[in-house]
């Protein structure tokens, strides 16, 4: 399992990066907020990484912070939540903003995020009230 990379960036999309790291390109998904503060191309990165394995696909999703890996992982745990709208999410609202709004039970704010409707919004704040506490506190 890749849980970290550390290497230049090669390369940046809209969604993803290339982190070249001892010339082996690596795509790494990403939330939107994390590429837009990704170094330049060609300078050193640091990426927490959680490596999805399918049938049909091992795909790596990176994050910045290890808070954001965490909440991410903790997002996945709700039914009907994958990795893509666990990313989703994350690019929508930072961390700390995301796990009060799942403390406080604020449903309008979680469906304002791509691809959340009120039934999973309901869903994640009774799934992972008592999950997400620590990471507001962390801040």
């Amino acid at each position: 399992m890749i849980a970290a990379l550390t290497g230049r960036v090669f390369s940046i999309q809209a969604d993803r990066a290339v982190i070249d790291v001892a010339g082996v390109g690596y795509e790494v998904f990403l939330a939107t907020d994390s590429v837009a503060r990704l170094p330049e191309v060609g300078e050193e990165i640091l990426l927490h990484i959680h490596t999805n394995v399918r049938e049909d696909a091992i795909t790596l999703y990176g994050f910045l912070e290890p808070e954001a890996k965490e909440l991410f992982l903790i997002l996945k745990t709700v039914s009907g939540i994958g990795p893509k709208l666990a990313l989703a999410m994350l690019s929508g609202l930072h961390v700390a903003d995301l796990c009060r709004a799942i403390t406080e039970g604020d449903i309008k704010t979680l469906t304002t995020l791509q691809g959340v409707g009120r039934k999973t919004a309901e869903r994640v704040c009774v799934d992972l009230k008592e999950k997400v506490g620590h990471l507001v506190q962390g801040e």
